[in-house]
């Protein structure tokens, strides 16, 4: 080893990517409330970079993460649709961007879960800085009535009402690796107050998806907490069941009449996402099979119809003078259905949603693999409320929401606990993470723990 890396690894002992993740922990909360269009080139700076410093070669990561192999199917399956999609244009450019996001976000979770305990204890406490940021500006732009966004970022009333719904619920999925990062190092009281402030910061809020998130993480977590093994074989048979029924219950005139009724006088929100369902659902069924091709829903024949033209349409009894006034000019589909299930199979049919009940049941199985067992509840808890956000606001491909995920999925596994499988040195090429290359004068450095 030359005496220039010698004094290089002297200043920096740990290995490149650890500081790579370290500087994207610190990051990407501040964004989630200032950029978050941005996190999406954050996540593809951060794997460009991490595979500069430390590449990694070969299929090995997918071998050992089964969980990203249906998410591959999905990519393969949108390439495919632009051949009988709406927009073969957009199919195959969301396809393509989420290549890139896949291949970033890849390198980043092999990464993360191969590093040491030490590595990752520097990785959490630089996402708990940035969690603590993101907390305190969270509360003051809600006491300010988004006074530093206004200022920053020049938005007007309309766009200043649901502003903070994006960051709120990326502050409700970071409190569970925050907190079961402090929980790791024996700070109960300080890990309890994170779960405290979180939900009490969005307590008002217009958004109300971090809060569900929030609630739905609970309900995950605590049973994964004391009840590993029952809570994974429902949780998966939760996801076949939504996957099948979904479909079913949000096309049936009978349920939506009844649950709009049921909703109270000022639940707009809720009330068009029942319609945006019931609609999706009716175009579910007529193409089951391939969909309508990816990311088809923005241009989706009869999206574009008024609320209550479409309320007539179908002769719901529920349309009226109320309905007209609530809803004005509202289109039935804005963008995308709001719902992770009914997307992937209104865009990639009977296909696309096996291989998403595919990917959640892998990912599940992951998440509860070991550890002890309150990491293993923030994972969950983690996994669940994202799966809720998806179910209730974000389009399923959003670049954001996308990258978003896969940089919260790399802090769930720096998560102390989270122990890698051994792997012999046959399974591993020369150049990865595992085992860097090194030349003969490099053993008494790695003696001595530079390298994991």
């Amino acid at each position: 080893m030359s005496e220039e890396t010698r004094r290089w690894k002297e200043i920096f002992p740990r290995p490149p990517q650890a500081y790579v993740l370290a500087l994207g922990a610190m990051v990407f909360p501040v964004m989630a409330l200032f950029a978050p269009a941005q996190i999406a080139a954050t996540l593809l700076i951060l794997g460009a970079v991490a595979l500069l410093l430390n590449p990694v070669t070969g299929f090995w990561p997918l071998k050992t993460q089964p969980y990203l192999l249906p998410l591959g199917f999905l990519l393969v399956l949108g390439f495919l649709s632009a051949l009988w999609g709406i927009d073969t244009t957009d199919s195959t450019e969301r396809a393509g961007k989420l290549l890139m996001f896949l291949a970033a976000g890849t390198l980043l979770l092999t990464h993360a879960r191969e590093l040491a305990r030490p590595d990752r204890t520097m990785i959490c406490w630089a996402l708990l800085n940035g969690f603590a940021v993101l907390l305190v500006l969270f509360f003051e732009e809600r006491l300010t009535d988004k006074w530093l966004l206004r200022e920053l970022r020049e938005i007007d009333d309309l766009k200043a009402f649901a502003i903070l719904n994006q960051p709120g619920v990326l502050l409700a999925l970071l409190s569970w690796p925050v907190a079961g990062f402090l929980w790791s190092i024996e700070r109960r009281g300080a890990a309890a107050l994170v779960f405290v402030l979180t939900p009490l910061s969005m307590v008002g809020e217009v958004g109300k998806a971090g809060l569900l998130a929030i609630a739905v993480g609970w309900v995950a977590a605590l049973p994964a907490m004391v009840l590993p093994s029952i809570t994974r074989h429902v949780a998966c048979l939760c996801v076949v069941v939504v996957t099948v029924a979904l479909p079913v219950v949000a096309g049936s005139s009978f349920v939506l009449e009844n649950a709009y009724r049921a909703m109270g006088a000022e639940s707009f929100g809720e009330k068009h996402r029942l319609l945006m369902w019931h609609f999706t659902a009716g175009k579910i069924a007529e193409r089951p099979l391939l969909g309508w091709g990816m990311d088809s829903a923005r241009v989706l024949p009869g999206g574009d119809l008024r609320v209550a033209d479409y309320a007539e349409q179908k002769e719901f009894a529920f349309v009226g003078d109320r309905t007209r006034e609530t809803f004005g000019e509202s289109v039935v589909l804005q963008l995308h259905p709001h719902n992770m299930f009914l997307q992937v199979q209104l865009e990639l049919g009977f296909f696309g949603s096996v291989a998403l009940a595919a990917f959640l049941v892998l990912a599940i199985r992951a998440a509860m693999a070991n550890g002890p067992w309150m990491i293993r509840g923030c994972r969950m808890g983690m996994l669940a409320g994202a799966v809720t956000a998806a179910c209730i606001s974000f389009g399923v491909w959003q670049s954001w929401w996308v990258s978003s995920l896969f940089l919260l999925a790399v802090f769930g596994a720096v998560l102390p606990g989270f122990q890698a499988r051994e792997r012999s040195e046959r399974d591993v090429p020369e150049n990865s993470v595992v085992n860097p290359p090194k030349d003969d004068e490099e053993n008494e450095d790695d003696a001595k723990g530079l390298y994991s």
